[in-house]
C-alpha cells in the first residue's frame, strides 16, 4: 500500500473516530442536562460549554491529522487536498452539531 492510500485511510479513520467522540460527548451531555431541571439560562451556559468542547475536539483532531500528514505524504498537493477536505468535513460536522444542539436545547 502506497503512502497516499495510507494517508487517505488515516484521514477517513480520524474523521470517524472524531465523530464517535463528539457523539459520545453530546449524548452524555444531553442525558445529564435533561435529567436536571434547569432554566433557560442554565441550558444556555451548558450549550456554550458543549460547543466549546466540540470545537476543542475538532481542533485537536485537525492538528493531529496535520502532524501525521506531514510524516506520511511526500506530495504537497495530496497533503493540501486531504487537509482541505478534512478541515471542510470537520467544519461542516461542527456546524451540524451546533445547530442540532440548538434544536435539542430549545427553551
Amino acid at each position: 500500500m502506497n503512502t497516499t492510500s495510507k494517508a487517505v485511510l488515516f484521514t477517513v479513520g480520524a474523521y470517524v473516530v472524531t465523530l464517535a467522540i463528539i457523539i459520545a460527548i453530546v449524548a452524555v451531555a444531553i442525558v445529564i442536562v435533561m435529567s436536571l431541571s434547569l432554566g433557560c439560562s442554565a441550558l444556555g451556559h451548558a450549550l456554550l460549554v458543549l460547543w466549546a468542547t466540540i470545537a476543542g475536539v475538532c481542533i485537536a483532531s485537525v492538528i493531529a491529522v496535520i502532524v501525521v500528514m506531514r510524516k506520511q505524504t511526500e506530495s504537497g498537493r495530496i497533503r493540501t487536498l486531504l487537509l482541505a477536505g478534512y478541515v471542510a468535513a470537520m467544519l461542516a460536522s461542527s456546524v451540524f452539531f451546533a445547530f442540532g444542539l440548538m434544536v435539542v436545547f430549545n427553551c
